[in-house]
């Protein structure tokens, strides 16, 4: 391939598959992260609106992440993928693809910075943006052939990067290439990191040739080993507040799941009617992914068991055959989904983002700005609001504090009806 990459669908994200020569045993797909704030389960009820962020030109794209009203992911142009930034739809993007670079993609973001990968011949490059191609920064440890970078959440960043053909090990950044941490546990022959928030990270390690759903906190001799009794294989994708998501493979099918910090803690998210399932994002109370129903993949939302799930394809536009969902956001505004969609009638993969728009004021979900409301917003008076933080969805202007500007507004909207 003349530039070393491609389209394909995997078992987990449709991604560009790298094609440098380099010997995988990832279990498909690339590490898409959100360290996001909890919401409620009402979300799943409301009215969801999908937009297309597809850009004009391109081939195939996909969103992987999304922090407040910005998205990351890749685009396909012009046979090279290249990372992307949106800000809410197709016409209004970023191209992060640095000069020189033959491919790049955009994994994920937290407030200003965006990670990722950047493609050179036969090698491959841990990256972190600051919202330009310009502002690129290479992770990649000294030493290492090739890496990658999967996940952000505050000063942390988190992926994997191969010392020699056949070692890859998880690894943990604080924004620049010397202060690379190996995650890498004893025993194993892979691993590799996908998501962090706060002091906890995930991903995966190879024990004895199986995988091994992995959590960290920040050091190699920290590994948790969250393999599901049972189970034969298992990855985590995601964490969020102390809950981690992924997969365990039983029987030779993937289930969907979440934990809390142990294996014993494992709670089965697959859908009866799947024959498989991946969850892939949290946000620490809902969790989103793929369940295959009928061969086909959907894009699915969860509040913490099978019986929540939700099927998001089912708003899609009906030219998509197929979709799934790769991350989850929310705050004071509503809850947003991003991920992809196959599109019969142009024949390509396309990003695509889910919008449930809370109603101002609604801090609870219930359908009217009430009294409950109004004591969840009295309760956060007076804090400053940190990305993520349960304050944001009283934070109505986004200016980092609950303040007195906040309570006009909620008073504003106080005992009507959504």
């Amino acid at each position: 391939m003349a530039n070393g990459l491609r389209f394909v669908r995997g078992r987990v994200p449709w991604r560009p598959a790298v094609g440098v020569g380099r010997r995988s045993r990832r279990a498909g797909g690339v590490g898409v992260c959100l360290t996001l704030q909890a919401c409620g389960a009402g979300a799943a009820n409301g009215q969801w609106i999908v937009t297309n962020l597809h850009p004009a030109g391109a081939s195939a794209s996909y969103a992987s992440s999304a922090f407040r009203s910005q998205q990351v992911g890749v685009a396909q142009i012009g046979g090279a993928a290249r990372a992307r930034l949106w800000h809410g739809d197709a016409g209004t993007w970023t191209d992060l693809h640095p000069p020189g670079a033959l491919n790049s993609i955009a994994a994920g973001i937290y407030g200003s910075l965006q990670v990722g990968s950047v493609f050179l011949p036969g090698k491959a490059m841990a990256s972190m943006w600051s919202g330009t191609a310009a502002s690129w920064i290479n992770l990649s440890p000294p030493g290492s052939t090739y890496s990658e970078a999967r996940g952000i959440f505050g000063s942390q960043q988190v992926g994997f990067a191969q010392f020699g053909p056949a070692t890859s090990h998880a690894c943990l950044w604080h924004g620049n290439a010397l202060s690379f941490v190996s995650l890498h546990p004893a025993g194993a022959t892979w691993s590799d990191a996908y998501c962090t928030s706060a002091d906890q990270q995930v991903g995966l390690a190879v024990i004895n040739g199986a995988l091994r759903s992995s959590l960290w906190f920040g050091t190699a001799v920290s590994w948790v080993n969250l393999n599901p009794k049972g189970a034969t294989h298992s990855i985590a994708f995601g964490v969020s507040d102390g809950q981690q998501v992924g997969r365990a493979d039983f029987g030779g099918v993937a289930h969907a799941g979440l934990w809390s910090g142990t294996a014993v803690t494992w709670i089965d998210l697959h859908p009866s009617l799947a024959t498989s399932s991946e969850a892939l994002g949290t946000t620490g109370s809902m969790q989103v992914g793929i369940a295959r129903i009928g061969g086909i993949s959907h894009a699915f939302l969860w509040s913490g068991s099978a019986e929540s799930g939700y099927d998001l394809h089912n708003h899609v536009p009906p030219e998509f055959s197929e979709s799934q969902a790769s991350g989850i956001w929310r705050d004071g505004s509503g809850t947003y989904v991003v991920g992809s969609g196959f599109n019969t009638q142009t024949n390509q993969y396309q990003a695509l983002i889910w919008a449930n728009l809370k109603c101002l004021g609604d801090l609870d979900g219930n359908g009217a700005v009430n009294t409950s409301d109004l004591v969840y917003f009295l309760g956060r008076f007076g804090q400053t609001v940190a990305p993520g933080s349960p304050a944001e969805v009283a934070d109505f202007n986004f200016d980092g504090a609950v303040n007195t500007l906040d309570l006009l507004e909620f008073l504003g909207r106080f005992g009507q009806p959504c």
